[in-house]
């Protein structure tokens, strides 16, 4: 994944979830990378967040996601269910009683196109890796950053 990425930065592959979406090969290893960021092995994470640093052409709104753990859909915030729920009933943050069957089931009326799992995989992966317990991955992630800082145009 890693050498496809480098050598085919410039090509593109459909999306998995929406083939009408073409995506950047080199954005598409990153995001892949950037799942292993939380797998179990201390070695693939320490792998994961040192070629992380490698990729110079990521588009700003895949390495901005690195950084924060919320999901986001086309730099819109995805609100959660909870959030969701509490907007439909008017702000309110009271549970409900549990006096009533099926009283207090949240509709989830979800529109598609508010929904991307484009985003999800690099979703805070380098927030994860900095807050890993283990120094290996830790010291990765933050060769890393430099790297990605030091070719950042901005």
């Amino acid at each position: 994944v890693y050498s496809l990425g480098m050598k085919l930065e410039n090509s593109t592959v459909p999306l998995a979830q929406d083939p009408n979406i073409q995506l950047k090969i080199e954005d598409d290893s990153f995001i892949k990378i950037c799942q292993m960021i939380t797998d179990t092995s201390v070695t693939v994470r320490s792998l994961a967040a040192s070629l992380l640093g490698d990729f110079q052409h990521i588009s700003d709104t895949f390495l901005n996601q690195t950084l924060d753990k919320k999901l986001m859909s086309h730099l819109r915030v995805v609100k959660s269910d909870h959030e969701r729920a509490r907007e439909e009933a008017g702000g309110s943050r009271d549970w409900d009683t549990g006096q009533r069957w099926g009283g207090g089931v949240p509709k989830l009326d979800l529109n598609p196109s508010e929904v991307t799992l484009m985003h999800s995989g690099s979703c805070g992966a380098f927030v994860h890796s900095l807050e890993d317990e283990y120094m290996e991955v830790r010291s990765a992630a933050v060769k890393s950053m430099g790297q990605l800082c030091a070719v950042s145009p901005g």
